[in-house]
């Protein structure tokens, strides 16, 4: 099987236990899921799906050296993403709070209702041990380091935002050793932490993108409330589907909330302080006395994440 990839380039996954999972049903469904959680339509800046995203931290744990277990570990990690991808932290939990980590408190139920462990079993993989990321810390580990997770997508967003030339000078910098992954170079660490911390205060924890969050979230609320949508929908339904839902309400305020998102009116307020996640990272160097934060070798780095994360925790007014 040949993969074009927007980041990588071209691969050649040969691993029939690859091929069969990327073919997979549950998989394929990560299409139609949008990555930033909410719809172009609905959005200020037009997403990639988290099957892009899935496909890219496989194609990246292999470039990193990671064995098959890890490979596959890193395939069907964003598997239980609901529709609208962390709308649903807002919709079912503490969203609003800065929390996202809704989807992966029900990944192991989701995962085992699919055909994801037959495949994985038929093939002598374990899918108990595929399930726990503490085995594979190139996939997933705690911020502030880096991992395939992390960086894939943070690239993926700059490489469809038009930065090729910034991705690709990342890409020559990053490295892995005893299953950790660092950077060769002060230069190359800081065009990636400063990219990240861009994202992170211009996209993901920006006033549009609360707000919108809220926006959109709230909508859906009130459909769920109404019970015009059931929690299992946003796994069983695609987010067209779930649209439609809300078109067809005739409920006033659902139908307002559409459209002012559609027509990018974000400017009322109802007074509520709300907050996002805060994201960044602080990864390892490699110098002559071995592995070093960037912050540590960088002060205005540091103090520029620091200014960030106090900016961070006044929340945003929605």
């Amino acid at each position: 099987m040949k993969i074009q990839d927007a980041v990588y380039g071209e691969f050649d996954i040969n691993e029939s236990i690859l091929i069969e999972l990327i073919q997979s049903k549950v998989l394929s469904r990560l299409e139609g899921i949008s990555q930033y959680g909410i719809p172009d339509k609905y959005y200020f800046k037009e997403n990639f799906n988290r099957f892009e995203h899935s496909i890219g931290v496989m194609i990246l744990l292999r470039k990193l050296g990671a064995g098959i277990e890890e490979q596959l570990a890193g395939l069907i990690h964003d598997i239980s993403q609901f529709s609208f991808s962390h709308i649903s932290d807002w919709v079912f939990a503490d969203g609003h709070k800065g929390n996202e980590s809704y989807h992966d408190t029900l990944h192991d139920s989701f995962v085992s209702k699919t055909e994801i462990p037959e495949i994985l079993s038929s093939h002598g993989f374990s899918i108990k041990r595929l399930l726990d990321e503490s085995n594979f810390p190139l996939l997933e580990n705690n911020l502030p380091d880096i991992c395939a997770d992390r960086i894939d997508y943070s690239l993926r967003e700059l490489s469809h935002d038009g930065d090729t030339k910034l991705v690709a000078q990342i890409l020559q910098g990053i490295k892995s050793k005893n299953k950790k992954i660092y950077f060769n170079d002060k230069k190359s660490a800081l065009l990636f932490s400063n990219a990240f911390l861009n994202l992170q205060t211009t996209h993901w924890a920006s006033v549009k993108a609360v707000t919108s969050y809220s926006l959109f979230s709230r909508a859906f609320k009130i459909a769920v409330t109404d019970g015009l949508i059931e929690h299992d929908d946003f796994w069983n339904k695609s987010e067209d589907e779930l649209i439609k839902i809300l078109l067809k309400s005739g409920n006033k305020e659902i139908l307002s909330t559409l459209s002012r998102l559609e027509n990018g009116q974000l400017d009322d307020k109802t007074g509520e302080r709300v907050y996002k996640k805060f994201r960044y990272v602080d990864p390892f160097v490699i110098t002559e006395k071995g592995l070093v934060r960037l912050s540590k070798l960088d002060p205005e780095y540091c103090e520029s994440l620091e200014e960030a994360k106090q900016q961070n925790s006044q929340g945003i007014l929605v």
